[in-house]
Parts: C-alpha cells; sequence; structure tokens
C-alpha cells in the first residue's frame, strides 16, 4: 500500500493553511502588551521622588554613583516584565541626568572581558554567574575594574495587571485595555545602610484596541498577595 500523499494535495494543503495563516490579524508593536506596559511606566513618579532626596542642595554629592537591584529573584513572575520595569526606570534616570551603573550579569560578564588595553576570554567555571549553588562558605567575591554603587535602588514588583473589557457601546468592534502596575522601592546609602526613601510607585493607563486582536494579547494577572487588601 502506498502512503505517499500526491504532490496536488500536499499543493492543496499549504495553499489552504497558508490561506488561514494569512486571515490572522497580527498586532502591530504599539498594539502589543509590552508597548502598553512602557506606556503605564510612563506614568511613574519614581524620579520626581529621588529628586527630593538626591538633588537636596544641603547634601555634599549632586552626582551619586546609583545601581538598580531587585531586592529578591523575579521567580514568580515574567522575566519580561521585569527586563521592561528595569529598562524603563534606568532610562528614566539616565534621562534625567543620574550616574547610573550596570547590574546585569550578563552584560557585566562582557564588560570585564574588555581590558584596560587588552580583551580578555571568560572560561566557564568562573562562579560569575546567579544560578549556581554554593554554600556559604563557597562565595568568592571578585574585585573588578567596575565601580561600586553609592546609592542604591531596591525594588520588588508586587503587582502588574493587564486586562480587557467590553466599553459601554454595544456591537463594538474595539475592546478597552486596561493595566496597572505597583512596585514596592527603597532606595539606601551604601557605605551606612542608611534608607533615604522607601515607597511605593503605582501607574495605570488604558487604551482602545480591535477586538479580534484579544486572542493573541494574552492577559497579565499577577499579584504578591492571595486576597485583595480592602476585603
Amino acid at each position: 500500500m502506498n502512503n505517499n500523499i500526491p504532490l496536488k494535495s500536499l499543493i492543496f494543503i499549504n495553499l489552504f493553511f497558508s490561506f488561514i495563516l494569512s486571515q490572522v490579524v497580527h498586532p502591530t508593536y504599539k498594539e502589543s502588551n509590552q508597548h502598553f506596559l512602557e506606556k503605564i511606566l510612563d506614568n511613574t513618579d519614581l524620579v520626581s521622588k529621588l529628586d527630593v532626596i538626591l538633588k537636596n542642595p544641603n547634601l555634599p554629592s549632586q552626582d551619586y554613583r546609583i545601581a538598580l537591584i531587585p531586592i529578591e529573584k523575579n521567580d514568580l513572575i515574567d522575566y519580561s516584565v521585569t527586563q521592561i520595569f528595569e529598562h524603563h526606570i534606568i532610562k528614566t534616570l539616565v534621562n534625567s541626568n543620574y550616574f547610573v551603573l550596570e547590574r546585569d550579569l550578563n552584560a557585566i560578564k562582557s564588560m570585564l572581558k574588555e581590558g584596560d588595553e587588552k580583551y580578555s576570554l571568560m572560561f566557564k567555571g568562573s562562579s560569575l554567574s546567579e544560578n549556581e549553588s554554593t554554600s556559604d562558605s563557597d562565595i568568592r567575591f571578585f574585585e573588578t575594574k567596575l565601580s561600586s554603587a553609592q546609592i542604591v535602588i531596591f525594588y520588588r514588583i508586587t503587582e502588574v495587571n493587564i486586562s480587557f473589557r467590553d466599553p459601554e457601546e454595544e456591537n463594538s468592534n474595539e475592546v478597552i485595555r486596561e493595566g496597572y502596575i505597583r512596585a514596592d522601592v527603597r532606595t539606601q546609602e551604601m557605605d551606612t545602610g542608611r534608607i533615604l526613601l522607601s515607597t511605593n510607585i503605582m501607574a495605570e493607563y488604558s487604551d482602545v484596541i480591535k477586538r479580534e486582536l484579544i486572542d493573541q494579547l494574552v492577559p497579565i494577572n499577577y499579584t504578591r498577595f492571595r486576597h485583595p487588601i480592602n476585603e
């Protein structure tokens, strides 16, 4: 028995699926949840709060070396959310003329390869890994040429939500997308451990998108709290 599918049938099947896929409406980048999250973060007020503390004329230095670091590992939420959050905060700080240091481990590994004059290779087993399991007695520190931070901004994302709802108009071809983000932030001096600022940053945003995009724009619903606080 010949199990081979005739060539004409294969061509027909290929054309059929190509037609089906061509009918799927894909969101543009500006319609994506990633871009939408950036719009939410545009409404945060962290930098204005930092300005009050770090640009105080009574303080001795206006050029603090600043690093942004999570309080704990962000294993519970989509890693891309953390990346977007960190990138936005760093971008805002840099655009506000703050002296921001790199703390992404992969970027630091690449920076360490760049010596003063010669390029260095890094081999496996250097211990420069966040995922390496070690006991306290195995912990080693590697001094680098990179500057240490004078001020560290610690953060913990506590809630992220992107959801969709119908507008008041019936039979509409559009839906309302609503988003919200909340994070705990502490700003500390590294030489003393003194907490200069302890606050929450919260922001929300909404827009209108085509209903046919909902299936490709997955809702995000993350919270550290098991039950609503107000209940």
